[in-house]
């Protein structure tokens, strides 16, 4: 379904929520409440996925949930569903766990329409798939456009329009959420430069170093050191 009020800056409309360790919401913003109907984001809370949504969404969204209960970040990825009356929609969506609160966030942001939108996000969305589920290989732009359907520096070009960054980009993004993920789990640095696609573990020190500021040890240290906390409000 497509919300019709309460649209972001600009005409850009992101939902938010928080759902507790039984996938009840603990929070929203007012594009949630407006996504299912509702006036005020407190009518929401308590309530669960099975109260919104039909069933093929709630089996796809509980899917995530448990996925990301689990441990598993999705960042920058793409979704569809219908409108009421029956057009294609396309969000971009992440979902993060609070690992000592227990509670999944998530954020979706509703993308435009235009011309040709459909075989432009179909593309991205098998692109970006692939990236995800191969982490541990180089990127080889000649297969991305094969699965994409159209040339090399089109697909760049398309990546760059809709998600700000190329392919490449991309995937170091994922590469180190992955990371991220996985030191948390407690896995060792060499197994994680291995999992994740990096040449060595000096390699990945290097790299994570680069993109967070500080080493893969010092976040481990840092995570662990975290306080247990609540889920709060999106903001």
């Amino acid at each position: 379904m497509t919300p019709s009020r309460n649209p972001g800056p600009d005409g850009i409309f992101t939902v938010a929520f928080r759902k507790d360790r039984h996938r009840r919401y603990r929070a929203v913003n007012a594009a949630f409440a407006s996504l299912v109907g509702l006036d005020r984001c407190e009518d929401v809370i308590g309530r669960s996925t099975a109260d919104f949504f039909p069933a093929q969404l709630v089996d796809r969204y509980d899917a995530l949930d448990r996925a990301v209960s689990d441990g598993t970040t999705f960042i920058d990825r793409f979704d569809t569903t219908t409108d009421r009356e029956g057009q294609p929609v396309w969000w971009l969506y992440s979902r993060s766990l609070d690992r000592h609160s227990g509670c999944v966030s998530g954020r979706s942001r509703r993308l435009p329409r235009f011309t040709g939108c459909e075989r432009v996000y179909t593309r991205l969305s098998d692109t970006t798939d692939h990236i995800a589920s191969w982490l541990e290989y180089p990127l080889r732009m000649a297969d991305l456009a094969d699965i994409a359907g159209c040339s090399a520096s089109q697909l760049s070009r398309t990546f760059v329009r809709i998600l700000g960054v190329p392919p490449s980009i991309y995937q170091s993004r994922l590469r180190i959420r992955r990371a991220k993920d996985l030191i948390a789990r407690g896995v060792s640095f060499s197994e994680i430069a291995l999992e994740c696609g990096f040449a060595d573990q000096s390699a990945f020190n290097h790299r994570f170093r680069r993109h967070e500021g500080m080493t893969p040890g010092d976040y481990r240290r840092r995570f662990e050191g975290l306080p247990a906390g609540h889920c709060s409000a999106p903001r």
